[in-house]
């Protein structure tokens, strides 16, 4: 089992990404679980219904989990207090105290990642993360309550959670980015935190929405235009300098990620998530094919 955590800078197309490495994963017949962390957004990108702690199988190949520190909380709790407590659990100051308790609700939704890493039913489960600062605090968490807990179950869950996210074997971090200044500049930061500071292991990073220039002619325009193609000439001039953007912020990524980088590209306006899935899916595939086919494992 492969453990993979895709995350980066809010905005940047996380989830869009995640659903596309799964259907990538799929077609080559891997068992994979999506996980998200609060917010649905998995449904629409495969036409199903909302998922569920759970969770439920959208294909042969992909199911979808959506995990909520609360419903995390009950399922600890009823392996580990008595069932006289476990009415404690329909107090309505649940989840004020979840809250309230530093790093609790993190080591929640680790465990429950933990136990399903553990049941040997998917060959990846891929954790659709927050967004940097809420990722940071999430891998960080299992540190820090192993300063604080010193005996009991939950300190035992803690220390496996640990061993897992450390394990390079089994668990990376996947970064998705765009190609702006300031969303690669807290890609390089996010990267040096989690692999300096944190130790856990880095896998690629994934450039989503890039321009494809194909099409797009390199030759300078001449200054005087006609004035009828003055509309045109405006948007061909908008799409060359942020293609010369890219193209250098592309290389300033390359510094710091010289391995072969995903490249997704936008292409035609697409609407429907499960479209623009289909469409990262055929973008992601030939990395994918390098990286995880089963004649490379």
């Amino acid at each position: 089992m492969k453990l993979k955590l895709i995350t980066g800078k809010g905005g940047v197309g996380k989830s869009a990404v995640t659903a596309s490495l799964a259907t990538a994963l799929a077609e080559l017949k891997y068992k994979v679980g999506i996980i998200e962390l609060g917010e649905a957004r998995m449904a629409d990108f495969f036409k199903s219904s909302l998922p569920t702690y759970a969770g439920h199988a959208v294909n042969p190949y992909i199911s979808l989990f959506n995990l909520e520190s609360p419903a995390c909380f009950e399922e600890y709790a009823s392996l580990h207090l008595p069932k006289r407590a476990l009415a404690l659990l329909k107090n309505r100051w649940v989840n004020h105290f979840i809250d309230a308790a530093p790093g609790l609700n993190e080591i929640l939704l680790l465990g429950k990642i933990y136990s399903l890493s553990n049941e040997n039913c998917f060959d990846f489960l891929l954790i659709d993360a927050p967004a940097t600062g809420h990722t940071i605090s999430l891998c960080d968490a299992p540190r820090i309550a192993m300063k604080a807990l010193k005996h009991g179950p939950l300190r035992t869950m803690v220390e496996k959670v640990w061993d897992l996210f450390h394990d390079s074997k089994k668990t990376s971090f996947l970064l998705v980015t765009q190609l702006e200044h300031f969303i690669v500049h807290e890609t390089v930061e996010l990267h040096q935190h989690l692999t300096k500071k944190l130790e856990l292991s880095f896998d690629n990073v994934i450039i989503n929405g890039k321009m494809n220039g194909e099409n797009i002619p390199t030759e300078e325009i001449p200054k005087e235009s006609p004035k009828e193609a003055a509309l045109i000439v405006g948007c061909l001039k908008t799409y060359q300098e942020k293609i010369k953007r890219q193209q250098t912020l592309f290389s300033e990524l390359k510094k710091t990620f010289p391995k072969t980088i995903p490249q997704l590209f936008w292409g035609e306006h697409l609407i429907e998530e499960c479209d623009l899935r289909l469409k990262l899916t055929k973008d992601l595939k030939p990395w994918v094919l390098q990286n995880y086919s089963k004649k490379s494992a």
